[in-house]
């Protein structure tokens, strides 16, 4: 896995839209790179519904700390707004 999985990881924890438009891509491709890292680690890191995305128990042990993980992500691109 590479960083960049690991931030886009950490970015859909928060939200898949956010996470597609803070790293500048779609959200099928978000979705795709997920799918990857799920796969590479052989369990499911999200439950995918109708309503939306939401960590699995496996996704919570894999980012126990994810708000604070990806606050430094969630600076820069305010800084970057402004």
């Amino acid at each position: 896995m590479t960083l960049f999985d690991y931030l886009n990881f950490l970015a859909v924890a928060e939200c898949i839209t956010t996470a597609a438009d803070l790293l500048h891509l779609t959200k099928s491709a978000v979705s795709h790179n997920l799918s990857k890292i799920e796969k590479e680690l052989s369990v499911p890191l999200f439950f995918r519904g109708s309503s939306g995305w939401e960590l699995t128990g496996a996704g919570r042990h894999f980012c126990p700390t994810r708000r604070a993980s990806s606050a430094p992500i969630r600076r820069s691109r305010r800084s970057s707004a402004a």
